[in-house]
């Protein structure tokens, strides 16, 4: 199932809108129609005002963890969300790292299963289709 995570040192003046906007946006509508998925499985947690440091500064960071997005997608994901931080946050580019984690369908509990028995896959499949 899609996730995403963000951790800035940044203080969000309205963070339930921001939530809700990466929760609604055209690039989680994107990742769920790339895996299939609906968009009620998507997982958003942001963290605000953390202590953390890029390069050295304390200036505003970011850490951004994806799960479950296509490989094929990954540039195309990496774009939209350093503009989405840029214009929300006034994050730069080059002030955080996204990472694409690749969680696996055997991995995902859900309803008090996994969700490769959910979705009736195989248990050695650990890779999202």
């Amino acid at each position: 199932m899609p996730f995403i995570s963000l951790t800035t040192n940044v203080q969000i003046k309205d963070l339930k809108s921001l939530n809700l906007e990466l929760s609604k946006s055209l690039i989680i509508k994107l990742s769920s129609e790339t895996l299939g998925l609906p968009e009620a499985l998507v997982s958003v947690h942001v963290i605000q005002n953390e202590s953390l440091s890029f390069g050295g500064t304390s200036d505003p960071a970011f850490s951004l963890k994806i799960g479950t997005i296509s490989t094929e997608a990954n540039i195309k994901y990496t774009e939209a969300y350093s503009a989405f931080l840029k214009e929300k946050l006034s994050i730069s580019n080059d002030r955080g790292f996204i990472f694409f984690v690749d969680v696996g369908k055997t991995n995902i509990g859900f309803k008090g299963t996994t969700v490769a028995v959910l979705q009736g896959a195989s248990v050695t499949n650990t890779k999202p289709e």
